[in-house]
């Protein structure tokens, strides 16, 4: 069975949704969405202009610069994933990461941020985040990269969670 008839054998509401985000990050003429908290405008456009050189045209980034707006983007636009810095105004470290969470379960969250602590990154992975980055560590390239990967993590977590709940006998969740 195809991730995509194991979505609508769980919540048929779920599957055009989520099929379509399984599609989009399979097609590579279709850009990449990317829901970009930061709330450094300066730094925000640096990365946005790093991003677009190292992956041509094929990511398209909607900058926000607090979790509140963050949170209103998320339930009316779709994206494929989130790259947020930990510390905005109006949220601070893994609670960030838990509010984005609990939203939407299924979008992969990449951490980019400057805290550089193992035990902290393993805390904010332990969170929710799939990937995480630290701040002057890498150029668009490497961004792009952590993104797709945190797409590709969540997307095999999401199918294990599905098959875990799925009996392919009865076709029931």
């Amino acid at each position: 069975l195809s991730a995509a008839s194991l979505i609508a054998a769980i919540d048929p509401r779920k599957a055009t949704r989520s099929a379509r985000s399984m599609m989009t990050t399979n097609q590579t003429d279709s850009p990449m969405r990317v829901l970009h908290i930061e709330d450094d405008a300066e730094l925000a456009t640096l990365i946005a202009r790093g991003v677009e050189k190292s992956d041509q045209g094929r990511v398209v980034i909607h900058h926000v610069a607090d979790l509140k707006s963050a949170l209103i983007a998320i339930n009316r636009d779709e994206f494929d994933v989130v790259l947020a810095d930990l510390n905005l105004p109006d949220s601070q470290g893994t609670r960030t990461i838990k509010r984005l969470v609990a939203v939407r379960r299924q979008m992969p969250v990449v951490v980019f941020s400057a805290v550089d602590e193992e035990s902290a990154v393993i805390e904010i992975l332990q969170s929710g985040a799939q990937e995480y980055i630290v701040k002057g560590r890498g150029d668009g390239h490497t961004v792009v990269r952590a993104l797709r990967q945190a797409i590709e993590r969540k997307r095999a977590e999401m199918n294990l969670q599905r098959l875990a709940h799925y009996d392919s006998l009865t076709g029931l969740a």
